[in-house]
């Protein structure tokens, strides 16, 4: 392991201080994404197509600064990994959290708790936000089975082998009073 001396301090001090600045952003997106996921969920309990639409375009968006944010991170954690010689060619957070300075460790400790703990509540809402939009999906998938019915008929055409295809014709199971 290399001694803080063959580096140094400030500039060791400045990664330090860029990485935990790169975190703390990072968990701010985070709790946003989560506050996101949560108004898609509402949006989509009282069906609200463009709000939903738009609260996704915002997580699109948070997910594109989240990816270049990522690339940044990864360089400055591959500068500090060498530095300590650490044989990880990515380490995980807990890794570089072990080898941190005083203050920076203790401060990226507590932002690993937060950012877990969002990250867990964001799954969960996820799930329930699938679970509610499945089941819409059903209900539609339902509602429109009842005004179409299906049955296959000749098409007209013929195949390859001189057979004729069938189509599947949609009939109107309920007309209005014009029809």
């Amino acid at each position: 392991m290399r001694t803080p001396s063959d580096k140094p301090s400030d500039v060791l001090e400045g990664l330090w201080a860029v990485l935990n600045e790169g975190f703390e952003t990072e968990l701010e997106r985070q709790e946003t994404v989560l506050s996101l996921c949560i108004a898609q969920g509402q949006a989509a309990r009282v069906h609200d197509l463009e709000y939903l639409e738009a609260k996704t375009a915002a997580l699109s968006n948070l997910a594109a600064e989240s990816a270049q944010a990522e690339q940044t991170r990864q360089n400055l954690v591959r500068q500090l990994a060498d530095h300590y010689d650490l044989a990880i060619p990515n380490p995980p957070l807990s890794a570089m959290i072990a080898v941190a300075p005083g203050p920076f460790a203790g401060r990226l400790r507590e932002l690993q708790g937060r950012m877990q703990a969002v990250t867990s509540a964001t799954r969960g809402v996820i799930a329930e936000n699938n679970r509610v939009i499945r089941r819409s999906l059903r209900v539609v998938q339902v509602a429109l089975s009842v005004l179409t019915r299906c049955q296959d008929a000749p098409s007209g055409h013929y195949g390859r082998a001189g057979q004729e295809q069938n189509t599947t014709l949609r009939e109107a199971a309920l007309l209005d009073r014009k029809g």
